[in-house]
């Protein structure tokens, strides 16, 4: 596949999971109301912290250490099932020995006895670890079009099950698990059959290359839990002073700024590692990212002044009107959700070409500043105040990001400015997906 071909086939996909997506979000949201949506964000931030502390990111240091021939698939398959079961390991002694903990803390304004909730979202942490392993080792041998299905796979089939138990069976924010947990394992299974089609898993005991995989991923992994704290801190400081129902309104509104937004560089940057990883031409690689850029600003920033035009009547004809509040929201980020999802190719160019220790310093700065705006409004402000210091850190995000990238690699700021060629790559690449679909 040519790298145009991957970028649709990834564009594709990501179509296919927007749809999944919000039609699990549309459903579950109408039938478990403000409130139950709530809890279940609170609910999901469980697997979400565990893999952010847990998750030492040696999957995507894989994508590297394969993309150089420095280990092979099957060893990498072996050494990442070796490190997430030590990992889990450690995970679930604490997370079952300080539940109480837990419950009291993210649940303090929530009613409902979620208890038994609890344990069984504990399930989905281990799934979550081997899903993301499969999904890597496949984007390192750039097997795109089996990575696509893998995702799609889980995303369907959580969105089906989930729907059905939510909706058909009543079982409520039970049967949203449900359809999570057995989502995981069905695409773990496709998973599990294809990499052992390219090669078989291959024990590995080599101490000094687990180590410097480890050791190049700790970069990884330290940006990993400040960029998932950026994303997620919000919504656990928010659990701590408003009640579900605005948890609810908060997560629905950045959410669709979120999948709204990211389709195109989730493909763009899905191709852009692999491919920075193994190339050996520096120049050819800054000037794929620069491109990767401007082209990936100009999509977005297009389809969302459509969407911030259309965002009422479709809150309305998606989640009722119970749900305007969230636009609201949604009006506050989307500006800032839009630059850094743009500039997120930087990260994929920076993780590729080795330059892995800059990430903490680019990230750190817009997390603190988050969590010290989020305190200090909330209390005035409440969901609303929520909202505006997540925008104001994901902009200073974007401004390091682009700093960053341009010192290290010499560029002039104006290269990354939208230019006509930048319409002209647009619309031939449409032109020759639409030839290449009409043969």
């Amino acid at each position: 596949m040519t790298f145009t071909d991957k970028l649709f086939s990834l564009f594709t996909r990501d179509v296919v999971l927007f749809g999944t997506t919000l039609l699990t979000s549309v459903v579950i949201a109408r039938y478990l109301g403000p409130e139950k949506m709530g809890i279940w964000t609170l609910l999901l931030l469980i697997p979400g912290y565990a893999e952010a502390f847990g998750r030492l990111q040696i999957d995507v240091s894989s994508v590297y250490f394969i993309g150089k021939g420095k280990v092979k698939l099957g060893e990498a398959t072996f050494i990442l099932h070796l490190v997430s079961v030590i990992i889990l390991s450690v995970i679930g002694l604490v997370g079952f020995l300080n539940i109480d903990f837990l419950h009291n803390q993210i649940f303090k304004n929530v009613e409902m006895d979620v208890k038994n909730l609890m344990y069984g979202v504990f399930l989905i942490i281990p799934l979550r670890f081997i899903y993301i392993n499969y999904s890597y080792l496949l984007i390192a041998r750039e097997e795109i079009k089996s990575y696509n299905k893998l995702v799609i796979i889980q995303a369907v089939t959580t969105s089906t099950l989930s729907v059905g138990m939510v909706m058909l069976l009543d079982f409520g924010i039970l049967g949203a698990l449900i359809g999570s947990i057995l989502g995981l394992l069905i695409s773990i299974s496709y998973g599990i059959a294809k990499v052992n089609l390219l090669e078989k898993i291959r024990p590995n005991f080599n101490i000094c290359l687990i180590i410097e995989m480890v050791k190049y991923s700790i970069q990884l992994y330290i940006t990993g839990l400040i960029a998932f704290f950026q994303n997620n801190i919000a919504t656990l400081i928010a659990a701590l002073y408003v009640a579900p129902a605005q948890i609810a309104f908060f997560s629905l509104g950045k959410s669709i700024s979120e999948i709204s937004t990211r389709m195109v560089p989730t493909a763009v940057n899905t191709i852009l590692l692999p491919r920075i990883s193994s190339s050996n031409d520096e120049r050819k690689s800054i000037d794929l990212a620069i491109r990767s850029f401007r082209v990936t600003f100009l999509i977005i920033s297009t389809t969302t002044i459509i969407l911030f035009f259309l965002i009422k009547p479709i809150i309305f004809i998606l989640y009722g009107s119970n749900y305007y509040p969230l636009i609201d929201i949604f009006v506050i980020i989307i500006v800032s959700v839009v630059a850094v999802q743009s500039s997120s190719v930087f990260v994929s160019y920076l993780t590729g070409s080795g330059n892995v220790q800059l990430l903490p310093k680019i990230s750190i700065l817009p997390l603190l500043l988050q969590i010290i705006l989020s305190f200090c409004l909330v209390s005035d402000l409440g969901i609303g105040g929520i909202a505006i210091s997540y925008a104001i850190s994901c902009a200073c995000l974007f401004v390091f990001q682009v700093a960053f990238f341009l010192k290290l690699t010499g560029t002039k700021i104006g290269s990354l400015f939208i230019r006509y060629e930048d319409f002209k790559t647009i619309k031939n690449f449409f032109i020759y997906k639409i030839k290449t679909l009409l043969k």
